[in-house]
């Protein structure tokens, strides 16, 4: 799939417990992948994204699974970009109930 042009797409549907899921993998800059029950790649409508060979904007296919959670994932990224500045020091947290379980211990 690194080989092939902006724009490629490829697709798996399977059947789990009476529930459609759809795998897609797309070719932008990079491959992105997704899994979904509730969309599929139809309708592939064209999106124009930046070509660094040709220096210029392109046309590419897009499925349609990639622009819904496009349109959709704006809370998530808010969160992950909260996250990266506010660091959660989970890391200390476990030392401390480590030290105090081996303080009650003794």
């Amino acid at each position: 799939m690194k080989q092939k042009p902006k724009g490629t797409t490829a697709h798996c549907l399977s059947n789990v417990l009476d529930t459609d899921i759809v795998a897609v993998t797309w070719k932008n800059t990079k491959i992105v992948s997704l899994l979904s029950t509730f969309d599929a790649i139809d309708p592939v409508m064209e999106v124009s994204r930046f070509d660094r060979k040709q220096k210029k904007r392109v046309e590419v296919d897009c499925p349609n699974i990639i622009q819904v959670y496009n349109k959709h994932m704006g809370g998530v990224d808010s969160l992950d970009g909260l996250l990266r500045c506010h660091k959660i020091k989970m890391r200390r947290r476990r030392v401390d109930k480590v030290q105090t379980y081996h303080k009650l211990k003794s």
